[in-house]
Formats: C-alpha cells, structure tokens, sequence
C-alpha cells in the first residue's frame, strides 16, 4: 500500500493534472488613488502596488477593482492593469457591475482582470499597476482602489470559469450578493465574489466563505471567496448595504502549479 502510494505521489509530482481544491496562495489589499475635482478626475488615476511573494508559474492571478465617482450623474470610468512582462484580460466588461445612487449622487462598483495559468512569474519587486481613465470633467472626485490575488487549484481556461455580477439600486437595503449557474454537473468551484458599496461600513463574510481583503482608504468594498462550491451557487455577504455593485467569479476545481507543489510537501 506504502509503495502505490509513494508512485501516486510521483505520478501527481510529475503531471499537469493533479486534482486540487481552489485556495488563494496570497491575497492583499493594492493601491489607491483619488481626486478631488473634476479636472483632476479627467486627467485619469493611477495606483500600484506589489505582490507579496513571487507569484507562480501555473497559477491564476486576479485583480479586483473598486471604484466610486461623485456625479450628478451616471457617469462611468474606464479600468486598465499593467505589469511589465504579462498581459491582464478583463474579466468581462458585461459582469463589471456598477449602480447609480440618485440620492447622494455616487457612481460605485467592481471590476476585474486576470491571468489564467499564468506562463511567467511576477516578482515581488514588479509594479502592478491599476489606471482609470475616461472619468467625465463635471464630477467633484473620484476613487479606485484595488486587491491582488494569486490562486492555486483552479482549472485555469476561459470554458471552465464563470462569472456574473448583480447590483441594488438601494430602494431596499440588501446583502450584496450575487448567484451564478455554470451548467456543469458533478463538478465544485472557488468562488470569489466582491462589492462596493454606500457609506463608511463594511460588511462580514457569508456562511461558508472567507472574507479577504477590505477596502476602505478610498472605496467601501469587501472580498469574500470559498472553495468546494456548487456550480449553482449563490454569494452572499454578511450584512446589508443600501446601494451596492457586485461581481462573483466562480472557477472549476482542478489542477495548478500549486497543487504540484503542495505535493511536494505531502507526508507521502
């Protein structure tokens, strides 16, 4: 028994295609940038940040986008991630959600970029960097702030991930959540869902997740993530907010480069 045990290892050491459970390997709060006036906001935002460790080969990155603009209007800004060496892809700009507040007059909400099964590392001395740009010159300020992300576990290809996005337009006060329906069968997922919301509090995490980094020096917004979900799965955050924008982002259960190197640490 000892000794197919011992080949498992090997066999799992050597392949791309050791199953494992989506984890986050890091997770930490990015940079942020504001303006206090229209022109500045119209001159676009820039903010970077580092990844704590080098980042893996093999693995998923992602970052999270919050942002707010005081408008009286609804108005929108466009997002970009740089980082020498790699290219980011939009998440989807169909699920970048974000929600009009009439009343106090602010624009919020959510984005997100990766890079699945990334072909390079990022060291931990590389900049990544978050820009907003396309901000209208009649709004008073404006904030981005963001989150990085290493995910190990995953399944990283286009047709095994799934996203959606939600948003409440504050008639009601509510719990940001936010559901998805994969269409996949006998399969688990890590689920990552963020919001940003209205006024000076954050909320908790929901049952059965993890609540990850804050935002909070310029945007009110949460991360929460959970491993071993249903492909029909609904993410809900602890609390309730009046006006939110919400993303989920739910990735297969499968294989990465730090399922490989889990192994290598295994009792085995």
């Amino acid at each position: 028994m000892k000794k197919l045990l011992i080949v498992a290892a090997l066999v799992c050491a050597l392949s791309a295609h050791c199953f494992a459970i989506g984890s986050v390997v890091q997770g930490l709060l990015g940079g942020h940038a504001s303006a206090a006036s229209g022109s500045a906001c119209a001159s676009g935002l820039t903010a970077t940040a580092t990844y704590t460790n080098p980042t893996t080969i093999g693995n998923t990155l992602l970052v999270v986008i919050w942002f707010n603009i005081a408008t009286a209007n609804n108005e929108s800004m466009a997002t970009a991630v740089t980082t020498s060496g790699v290219t980011w892809t939009e998440v989807s700009g169909a699920f970048s959600t974000s929600i009009w507040d009439s009343t106090n007059h602010i624009t919020k909400g959510t984005n997100a970029y990766q890079i699945l099964d990334a072909s390079s590392s990022i060291a931990s001395s590389t900049n990544v960097t978050v820009t907003a740009s396309g901000i209208s010159s009649t709004v008073t300020n404006c904030n981005v702030e963001f989150a990085l992300f290493e995910l190990g576990g995953i399944l990283a290809t286009v047709g095994n991930a799934k996203f959606s996005g939600n948003a409440n337009a504050g008639v009601t006060s509510s719990s940001p959540s936010v559901s998805v329906t994969t269409g996949f069968t006998g399969l688990t997922g890590f689920v990552i869902c963020f919001f940003a919301g209205e006024g000076s509090t954050n909320l908790s995490a929901g049952s059965g997740y993890t609540l990850g980094p804050i935002a909070g020096t310029s945007v009110v917004g949460n991360v929460e993530y959970g491993s071993g979900k249903s492909p029909t799965v609904t993410a809900a955050f602890s609390g309730t907010n009046p006006f939110w924008g919400a993303t989920l982002l739910w990735y297969e259960d499968g294989s990465s480069a730090s399922a490989v190197k889990r192994h290598n640490g295994s009792v085995f």
